[in-house]
């Protein structure tokens, strides 16, 4: 490991909560609950991984120390911080994963619908849910579906008609 991953990984914190949700916290809900909650911290890059699991990057090492020393709740749950390590984020070859997030590039302005997402995660596995950012248009480089897969059997490509057009993505 060079000297800049090093320092990355030194300023990197996960967080969780602890119990089974009802509502499972969006990428946009941590964002704003740790702007509203962590007054001094600031600049923090957060990053979804699996499950209810969140990576957050902070500008320096002192700043996610002053953040770990917390107790800190998203709603009812306890929100656990711990330093992050090479193992947060992987899925034991134990457990099944039964959905993936998958990223669709190309998709032209006028084909930028649920409807189309929709039909793009049934032919990957079964919809299951479009990003937030996606849905909000935040970025319109690529769309991100959540599919009932374990991602192993997505295609490489997926082909949408429309009105005499096909298009592939």
């Amino acid at each position: 490991m060079d000297d800049q991953e090093d320092s990355l990984l030194k300023r990197c914190v996960d967080g969780s909560c602890g119990e089974e949700l009802k509502e499972k916290p969006t990428l946009a809900d941590i964002r704003r609950w740790s702007s509203t909650n962590w007054k001094k911290a600031f600049g923090v890059n957060i990053y979804k991984l699996n499950g209810n699991t969140f990576l957050f990057e902070f500008p320096n090492k002192h700043m996610a120390e002053q953040t770990l020393q917390g107790q800190w709740r998203w709603k009812n749950c306890s929100f656990h911080l711990e330093w992050w390590n090479p193992l947060i984020g992987n899925i034991p070859n134990s457990l099944t994963c039964k959905e993936t997030w998958i990223r669709v590039v190309g998709i032209p302005l006028h084909l930028w619908s649920q409807k189309v997402f929709q039909e793009i995660g049934e032919v990957c596995g079964g919809w299951i849910a479009t990003e937030e950012e996606t849905e909000l248009k935040n970025h319109m480089k690529w769309a991100r579906i959540q599919v009932a897969s374990d991602g192993r059997k997505i295609p490489k490509e997926v082909s949408i008609e429309r009105n005499g057009i096909t298009y592939h993505f």
